[in-house]
């Protein structure tokens, strides 16, 4: 789906405690939740007075128009409030990363190093293949790179409604469509939000989780391999008869990448 939020004319309204605007917000789809979640990825959590967002109420639809749906809102921000006078809400993100590795299962090593036969008996290749025997392919779990991150930021409890939770629960497990934190499309994956409620003001902690795009991959005969990052590949194999030592041996002929989690728009997080 595609949305705009444009700014009404009479621009922002301030005040000393607080600031509002009208936004009209359109998208090409009927769909009152999707153009609540444009608005939150597209206003500002801080302005540059000082006052930080406060509530998203999304008006009637307006109707339809050059092949678009269209809603009025008015956005309104306030002052700091009281209850914490430490630290501004909506200032930028807390980030906090790991490195530490995932897991995973594979039956095709990078490439064979080392092959030790009995007396008299032959080697045949398995051209990578990982624990062969007579009914499959066995494989092994490795420890591959892994990078979690989240980001903590706080806003007031008023702007938590209900269709902002929801669209949290829409999102999570999705891996973005588009750049997203300086990452490519299909490398990272929101694992959900944490939220803690402190009276007028809420901490949210946004989880990620990132793995990295393969590009130009090379797996026994078969070139050209490409997979974004949350992808999962797989390896299909035949028996091949090896000629140098007269047995059937398993041989990739084909890659297969699968899309396993849904592509959303993780911009609308607002972060």
């Amino acid at each position: 789906m595609s949305w705009s939020v444009d700014l009404h004319q009479d621009g922002y309204q301030p005040s000393r405690d607080r600031t509002t605007a009208k936004v009209y917000v359109h998208g090409d789809a009927d769909d009152a939740f999707a153009a609540y979640g444009a608005i939150g990825g597209a206003v500002a959590y801080l302005l540059t007075n000082g006052h930080w967002l406060q509530g998203i109420e999304l008006g009637p639809q307006l109707g339809f128009s050059d092949r678009e749906w269209w809603w009025e809102a008015t956005v309104t921000w306030g002052v700091q409030s009281s209850a914490n006078t430490t630290t501004e809400p909506g200032a930028v993100p807390t980030l906090r990363v790991s490195t530490k590795g995932g897991r995973q299962h594979i039956t095709q090593s990078l490439e064979t190093v080392g092959q030790f036969a009995a007396p008299g008996q032959g080697i045949w290749n398995h051209n990578g293949a990982i624990g062969v025997t007579r009914n499959g392919i066995e494989g092994v779990d490795i420890v591959v790179p892994a990078f979690s991150w989240s980001l903590s930021v706080r806003v007031p409890s008023s702007a938590v409604t209900t269709a902002y939770v929801l669209m949290l629960e829409e999102l999570t497990g999705g891996v973005n469509n588009d750049t997203f934190w300086g990452r490519p499309a299909g490398s990272v994956r929101f694992d959900g939000a944490d939220l803690q409620v402190r009276g007028e003001e809420t901490e949210i902690e946004f989880s990620f989780s990132s793995e990295r795009n393969v590009e130009d991959r090379t797996i026994c005969d078969i070139t050209g391999i490409e997979k974004e990052g949350w992808d999962y590949l797989w390896v299909e194999y035949e028996e091949e008869k090896d000629t140098t030592e007269s047995v059937m041996v398993q041989k990739p002929i084909v890659v297969r990448v699968e899309r396993v989690s849904p592509r959303v728009d993780l911009n609308l997080l607002g972060l």
